[in-house]
């Protein structure tokens, strides 16, 4: 593999670690970073500059601001305008995709409410209950079972 081996121990394979470092776990790392800075800096911002601007207004901003990320991404693929067909809407406007839609949107009010007004030991509170109220309602509702894998998932997180 490419990048830094570097092992270190004794002749034997006992005690043995092994070290290594390529492209993809230095992306990993910076994915990790800036999404730390961007939690802080996000927070800095609604704390101090934004702390005038009502919440809504900033909810308006931030929904904004993601539907024109995807539709860069949208045109940038060349599909802008096949997204609004009727063979491509017909999935999304099922009751499962549309309950799904007002519980994401839900959240994301709540969670703009939780940045406004926590601090961060009670959003990471807050998230962590997120996380195990999002499996045990996709259970409930979409019959999404709740396997060894996702309980240490939850526990990691």
């Amino acid at each position: 593999s490419s990048g830094i081996n570097a092992e270190y121990g004794q002749e034997n394979d006992i005690g043995k670690v092994s070290l290594d470092v390529n492209i993809y776990l230095v992306l990993i790392l910076l994915q990790v970073l800036s999404s730390c800075f961007a939690g802080v800096y996000t927070e800095f911002i609604l704390k101090t500059l934004g702390r005038d601007t009502p919440v809504m207004v900033q909810n308006v901003f931030l929904y904004l601001d993601s539907i024109f990320c995807n539709l860069v991404l949208l045109t940038y693929n060349g599909q802008v305008f096949t997204f609004l067909s009727y063979q491509n809407l017909q999935p999304v406007l099922s009751f499962k995709v549309i309950y799904i839609i007002v519980n994401q949107t839900c959240i994301g009010i709540v969670v703009s409410l939780f940045l406004r007004y926590l601090n961060s030991i009670l959003k990471s509170f807050a998230s962590a209950l997120e996380i195990v109220f999002t499996a045990v309602l996709a259970m409930v509702f979409f019959g999404v079972p709740i396997g060894f894998n996702t309980i240490i998932s939850i526990c990691l997180i």
